[in-house]
């Protein structure tokens, strides 16, 4: 039986984007890690993951830590006050946050996309970076050393 064993699709970190971002289904290349009870690992935060479920007797248990700076968002576990995301604009609350479904402090709602435009062509999104059916809030930007190692 499945027992929620960590699910990761090596390499996925060094990509744009995954087809299969969204997806819970078995992918192909992924990685099932049968660990040792108390094992612990680490992972770049970009690998795309899952869980299998589990489908056992046995209660599995996560701790979950992130080693990043301060002003990088908590995860995407905590929610913020609703009568204080009611006083917030829309630009206040993409700097803070601040969402009333906790999983957006990580992925925002399509509705919050474009988050800026970029200062050189007013284009709010690449051009050439995704195929134009991936949505423009799964899309990442490329910052301005990505753009100049690849030029």
């Amino acid at each position: 039986a499945k027992m929620g064993n960590l699910v990761v699709l090596p390499g996925s970190h060094r990509k744009q984007y995954v087809d299969e971002y969204d997806s819970h289904e078995p992918i192909p290349g992924e990685r099932v890690v049968c660990l040792r009870k108390g094992t612990m690992t680490f992972m770049h935060s970009s690998i795309w993951h899952r869980v299998e479920p589990n489908e056992s007797d046995v209660v599995r248990k996560n701790i979950f830590y992130a080693y990043c700076p301060a002003w990088v968002t908590p995860a995407d576990r905590l929610q913020s006050d609703p009568a204080w995301l009611e006083t917030l604009n829309r630009e206040q609350r993409i700097i803070m946050r601040s969402y009333t479904n906790a999983y957006h402090n990580a992925k925002p709602p399509a509705s919050d996309f474009p988050l800026f435009l970029d200062r050189e062509t007013g284009l709010d999104r690449d051009r050439d970076a995704y195929r134009d059916d991936v949505a423009l809030h799964r899309r990442k930007r490329r910052t301005w050393a990505e753009r100049k190692r690849s030029a």
